[in-house]
């Protein structure tokens, strides 16, 4: 059910103190509206704002039907792609950007100073237009400049999205009127269109042939140019003459490259002998010098006498001649200085041969290295020679491709001249046509009805909208548990509907959960009971204030109704009536206020047992007492607080109902005495600020603050409520029908 209370979390028992609510400053803070809620709430006055704002449209309609009509009339035209007759454009070929802004171009002519200057002025006027016409006649004249600008504002002009269509249209209060200035319009955009074109036509065609003599001259001028060059250098032979001279540049490079690994051998040669000349331990001679000495004819005489002296000596051998004789040592000796005369001679050879070879080395090498130079000089010759020819051939090719290019623009210009003669004798060169011409206008453009009405009723809705909205957040009255979450650090217990809308007829409020335990006003104490029992239990708790915020809020009612509901459910419960200024808890079941009650038992004319006094099906109670002896100030005293330890040492459940939070100073007093405190705030009376106020005084107080409940909250304050009332009547009183609905919606599921 929507009366469901919503709890908070445990808070620690009644010692230490505990976090307070925010001020009534803060109440007002983050202030949400339900929009559901609110259309429940006020849509009768929404439907008919509804219908009052359709009346305003009809009215509107046709108050400015008989004051203020205004008639449109209006031509189409058509834009065509730009086409020759040597080559259609298709629409797949349509260039779309050049479309816009050749459209847009004619949409800002159409409406420009140029053309509605010719308009007024155009003796017609007066006659297509009369009425128009009179408002400007000065001296028999029109005045060109109110005219003008009265006119800029009636002609608009836009292009017809997604199509080559261009809509311009005139309105105006006359429908003759109107279609005689759209026409004026048309046919002197028309005319200024056409004009305008032929301009260009003449204007592009001077412009080409000029660049078709402008290419004349300049492909003249290269020719010349070409002709001069190749008197000047001789250019008759520059394909062979460039040959030769590559051929040339080949072979000096050749003979470069010969000459250079030439000298790098021989360098590499001078540096070997060189070295070997400066070494102390002398020439060690290779093997080609050596050959090249022993065939010197020195060396083969030396070898021939030599070789004699060995024949003379084995001849001695032969003759048996010892190695002791004089003869064979003369020959022995002989033998020995010629070998070293021999060695000697091939030593001073080999010496005079090897220096010899080193002198041809550095000649040569300086032979090579002249014939080097020389080739690089030719090199560099021809190498300038090559350039000058390529220079030559290149500014050649450049004046051929000047021509070439010249000579492709001409025939492109020639060509561009040739279509632009065709496509000015073309039907179609004017790519603006009319499709659609102006017409009288037989109905108004404005005002419509189709608009009126619902202009109407979204002026009259909005406002009325506006209005609502305004109230609502404005409105700092407390209707239902929504409104108390607004408040920060403050939690709705629940809420209790107001008992008048019950189904069933409740006599009195401070007993109806006796008097009508089926009642939909009984389920939601049996539901604020149930919330606060188990917070009582989970904290240890055994005495609740039941306070409310201002006279009326239902406290007392709240306190009796909530007693019974815990004595059906078998707490033992004890009602207080603390309320020494007002009391009701004794009345509301019934009795005397005569009887002993509090105020005896906190002057010591009474005890507990004495003033307790038996409720049948109900709670016990303690009245507020003799009135002569009710003092205020004794609530806050050591008695009041040996009396809740008694009450709470015999009963499960003790309610202590006092004097509004707003008139009186009590319940914070006793707050500092129970174990935990609730708020009771009435629907529709009690304010956002004052609430805050109250919650945050109790919850600086000793007891523990549950939150607040809301008594008598009213249907239409809720917007759900209603319906929730009737089905839970119809839950709680009528279970057989409901069992019968089960049943038939069962069956029907099973069938379908």
């Amino acid at each position: 059910m929507n009366a469901t209370p919503t709890t908070s979390s445990p808070r620690p028992g009644p010692q230490g103190g505990r976090p307070s609510p925010s001020g009534a400053g803060a109440a007002t803070a983050g202030v949400t509206l339900d929009p559901l809620k609110i259309l429940q709430k006020y849509k009768y006055v929404l439907v008919a704002s509804v219908v009052i704002g359709m009346i305003i449209g009809v009215i509107g309609h046709k108050v400015l039907m008989r004051v203020a009509p205004r008639y449109t009339s209006q031509v189409i035209f058509k834009v065509n792609p730009a086409e020759t007759e040597l080559q259609r454009t298709s629409v797949s070929t349509v260039d779309e950007t050049e479309m816009d802004r050749f459209m847009g171009s004619e949409v800002e002519s159409m409406k420009s100073k140029l053309v509605l200057s010719k308009v007024v002025a155009d003796p017609r006027l007066p006659q297509l237009a009369p009425e128009w016409a009179s408002n400007y006649m000065k001296g028999g004249r029109i005045d060109i400049v109110d005219s003008l600008d009265d006119l800029k504002d009636m002609v608009s002009a836009g292009i017809i999205p997604k199509t080559f269509y261009i809509r311009m249209a005139v309105t105006t209060s006359n429908k003759t009127d109107a279609a005689g200035l759209v026409s004026l319009v048309k046919e002197t955009y028309l005319a200024e269109l056409d004009t305008r074109y032929k301009r260009d036509v003449v204007s592009r065609r001077t412009a080409i042939r000029d660049s078709i003599q402008a290419a004349n001259s300049q492909i003249e001028e290269l020719t010349a140019k070409k002709t001069r060059l190749v008197r000047e250098e001789r250019i008759d032979s520059i394909n062979s003459e460039s040959s030769t001279t590559a051929g040339q540049m080949n072979m000096v490079n050749a003979r470069l490259v010969e000459i250079q690994q030439s000298l790098e051998a021989l360098e590499v040669a001078r540096l070997r002998d060189e070295s070997q000349l400066n070494r102390e331990t002398g020439i060690e001679y290779d093997s080609t010098l050596r050959a090249e000495v022993e065939l010197l004819p020195m060396m083969q005489t030396f070898r021939q006498e030599l070789k004699s002296l060995e024949t003379a000596l084995l001849s001695l051998k032969n003759q048996g001649i010892q190695p002791g004789h004089r003869s064979y040592k003369q020959i022995t000796n002989q033998i020995e200085a010629h070998e070293r005369k021999i060695e000697k001679a091939r030593e001073e050879l080999l010496r005079e041969r090897f220096e010899s070879r080193l002198q041809q080395t550095v000649i040569t090498i300086a032979q090579l290295r002249a014939q080097e130079a020389d080739l690089l000089t030719q090199k560099e010759q021809l190498e300038e020679k090559l350039t000058e020819l390529t220079r030559i051939s290149e500014e050649i090719n450049d004046i051929d491709r000047l021509i070439d290019t010249t000579i492709t623009r001409k025939g492109s210009l020639e060509q561009d001249l040739t279509e632009l003669q065709a496509s000015s004798a073309l039907s179609s060169a004017q790519r603006v046509s009319v499709i659609e011409a102006e017409t009288v206008p037989d109905l108004p453009s404005f005002p419509k009805i189709i608009i009126m009405v619902p202009a109407g009723v979204l002026l009259i809705v909005g406002l009325t909208a506006g209005v609502i909205v305004a109230f609502e957040l404005l409105d700092q009255r407390i209707k239902s548990a929504s409104d108390i979450r607004m408040i920060p650090r403050l939690n709705p217990l629940g809420i209790v509907m107001d008992a008048s809308e019950d189904p069933v007829k409740i006599a009195d409020v401070a007993t109806a959960f006796n008097d009508a335990p089926d009642s939909v006003f009984s389920e939601y104490f049996r539901q604020l009971r149930a919330t606060l029992a188990k917070r009582m239990d989970h904290a240890g708790h055994k005495t609740l204030l039941i306070c409310g915020v201002n006279p009326g809020s239902g406290a007392t009612s709240v306190s009796t109704n909530l007693g019974i509901a815990c004595v059906a459910t078998g707490i033992k419960t004890l009602i207080i009536d603390a309320n020494m200024r007002r009391p009701r808890i004794a009345e509301s079941f019934g009795l005397e206020d005569s009887h002993p009650g509090l105020s005896d038992i906190l002057t010591g004319k009474s005890d507990f047992a004495q003033s307790v006094r038996s409720i049948e099906n109900g709670p016990d109670i303690i009245g507020a007492g003799t009135k002569e002896f009710r003092q205020i100030e004794r609530l806050g005293s050591q008695d009041m607080r040996a009396l809740l330890a008694k009450a709470s040492a015999e009963y499960d459940m003790v309610l202590i109902d006092v004097a509004p939070a707003v008139v009186a100073g009590d319940a914070a007093v006793l707050a500092n005495q129970c174990d935990a405190t609730a708020l009771v705030v009435r629907a529709m009376s009690a304010k956002r600020g004052q609430v805050a106020r109250v919650a945050r005084e109790l919850g600086e107080c000793r007891a523990e603050f549950f939150g607040a409940v809301v008594n008598g909250v009213k249907s239409a304050a809720g917007g759900y409520m209603r319906k929730n009332i009737r089905e839970s009547f119809a839950y709680l009183v009528n279970p057989d029908e409901k069992k019968d609905k089960d049943s038939k919606k069962t069956d029907q599921d099973k069938a379908a």
